[in-house]
């Protein structure tokens, strides 16, 4: 299985459908990763995407039942990332029904993947994250959001 290492024929199949800069990355990134990844944990060969707008998780393997939630950032990686809704997250790591995460950073021009790192979900606690800042809610406009805190 050959793996393209470059965004950049997604972002121009998906540029001109997407004004919101957020979505489009969120569309372009999965579609790279639904083409092109392979379960980390059993390594079939192709990964399954859940429907938008899934609770908690973006991808699952069918075979070995391993969830996965993905979160993509231009240039380098930080040791703050927003998720979803804080308190879906927490529900899920009590139930311990938590997904996977993995982090992709990617260059300025969808010319490059610069990091992909896989983060078990047995790695978790509830320190890992916390209830987004004023800022963070300001900047994604929603009440609620989870902060990953590395």
């Amino acid at each position: 299985m050959k793996i393209d290492s470059t965004l950049y024929s997604y972002y121009l199949e998906y540029n001109a459908a997407y004004k919101s800069k957020s979505q489009l990355i969120r569309v372009i990134s999965e579609n790279w990763f639904k083409d092109n990844m392979f379960c980390p944990f059993c390594t079939r060969e192709r990964i399954n995407i859940y429907n938008n707008n899934h609770p908690v998780a973006d991808f699952f393997c069918d075979f070995c039942g391993e969830e996965f939630q993905l979160k993509s950032k231009r240039q380098k990686l930080g040791n703050i990332v927003v998720d979803g809704e804080y308190n879906k997250m927490i529900d899920a790591i009590y139930k311990n029904s938590v997904p996977n995460f993995l982090f992709m950073s990617y260059g300025l021009n969808f010319d490059c993947i610069n990091d992909l790192i896989i983060i078990p979900r047995n790695l978790y606690c509830l320190e890992l994250f916390k209830k987004g800042s004023l800022y963070h809610i300001l900047l994604r406009g929603q009440d609620g959001q989870a902060v990953i805190l590395f």
